[in-house]
């Protein structure tokens, strides 16, 4: 008798987010036998149609939660209960701080039995200087700390700075997982020659989010102007959040191009492309859990710009790129200017870029670790189930 295939449900924000980071664990688990199925919002069906072109079951939010608007995340909860529910998975892997709060409740209102968490970073709960917002990440805090006590939710982090920091606080160190980042398909993105123009290309990959250091690199790019250096061009590649607080309008994004300070290109899809484009990637973000954007630059032999923080520090290993201090502009246009007037730095920073992602983050190597807790958690669950049925077959012998 062949066994019935495991259930696996992924919880994640969006459509177009889980198809950039989850798409290849998710491939991975489909080949090791899982059934998956993928709860999340529907930003466009083409999105959706790829995901269900890989054999898994789409089913979508129906609303999305905005700020810390109460009513819609009482209504994601609810929803996640319904399907969770319906769907009885095995196991339920949920990413992302706000997903992870919200299923994490849904969890421990419904009748599943396992559960992974990966913490991508604090967002602007960590950043936020807003004393609301404060409020709120102490909240958290203390709500994850209660609803972590259960041996059923295991924990993933992406970087050894929130490992220290999580360890102990809310969750025991048996359940908390370490696997850095969310993998790199080194096939899709791979190796390729620095681009031979003259205009040296400094890219930004990211939603266009305040905290992302956004503010920062347009002034890095005012200072670099003003030394009159003017063979530097600053793209920037993504779209607005428009739920999170800290998102740059579209109006000033246009005041900023129109300035001559970047050129804002919104959402592309050929990111292999962009990084053809490229002479050097930049993420001068202020806390990340380990920045895809960064790993795809570093597979595709870019050498790379960010900051001193927890998940970014990560990406440079001292031979692949430069590091500078948060909410520093000085410094990151020093960084852009030293790498944009070396082309044999850029040249050597980048073959250590390519190496390090091979080496460390490739979507084997971190779907191979992924599915290592996925199993862990699987034999746990049968071993339960098989010590609940000795127990009953027990009290009917003590009945007898």
């Amino acid at each position: 008798m062949s066994k019935t295939p495991s259930k696996l449900l992924y919880i994640i924000s969006d459509d177009n987010y889980f198809l950039s980071h989850r798409l290849g664990l998710a491939k991975a688990a489909k080949q090791a036998g899982y059934e998956v199925t993928v709860l999340a919002y529907e930003n466009d069906k083409k999105f959706t149609d790829v995901i269900e072109s890989h054999g898994f079951e789409f089913i979508k939010f129906n609303q999305r939660a905005h700020g810390l608007g109460l009513l819609d995340n009482v209504k994601l909860i609810l929803q996640t209960r319904r399907v969770i529910n319906q769907l009885r998975p095995d196991l339920i892997h949920t990413v992302s701080m706000r997903m992870m709060f919200l299923t994490t409740i849904a969890f421990w209102l419904s009748k599943s039995k396992r559960m992974v968490a990966t913490l991508t970073g604090m967002g602007y709960l960590e950043t936020a200087s807003n004393p609301l917002i404060r409020v709120v990440k102490w909240f958290v805090t203390k709500a994850f700390k209660l609803m972590f006590s259960t041996k059923r939710i295991q924990l993933v982090v992406q970087n050894s700075d929130d490992y220290a920091g999580v360890k102990g606080k809310f969750i025991h160190e048996e359940r908390l997982h370490l696997v850095r980042g969310s993998g790199v398909d080194i096939e899709a993105f791979p190796y390729l020659e620095p681009p031979e123009d003259k205009t040296i290309q400094v890219t930004f990959v990211a939603r266009m989010l305040k905290d992302k250091g956004l503010e920062e690199l347009v002034d890095a790019a005012r200072i670099i102007q003003k030394k009159g250096i003017d063979n530097i061009q600053i793209v920037l590649v993504g779209m607005p959040h428009a739920v999170n607080p800290y998102s740059v309008s579209e109006k000033q994004l246009n005041l900023w191009q129109d300035e001559g300070l970047v050129k804002w290109q919104g959402f592309r899809s050929d990111i292999v492309e962009v990084w053809r484009e490229s002479h050097i990637a930049v993420l001068p973000s202020y806390r990340e859990g380990l920045p895809k954007s960064l790993l795809e630059a570093a597979s595709c032999g870019r050498p790379i710009v960010t900051t001193d923080v927890p998940g970014c520090r990560e990406m440079v290993n001292g031979e692949n790129g430069i590091l500078v201090p948060v909410r520093n502009p000085k410094a990151l246009a020093e960084a852009i200017v030293e790498l944009s007037s070396d082309a044999g730095l850029r040249l050597s920073m980048g073959l250590a870029s390519r190496k390090m992602v091979v080496e460390h983050f490739a979507d084997d190597v971190v779907n191979a670790q992924m599915l290592e807790i996925y199993k862990g958690i699987g034999a746990l669950s049968e071993m339960g189930s098989r010590l609940r049925g000795n127990d009953d077959k027990k009290g009917e012998n003590d009945r007898v």
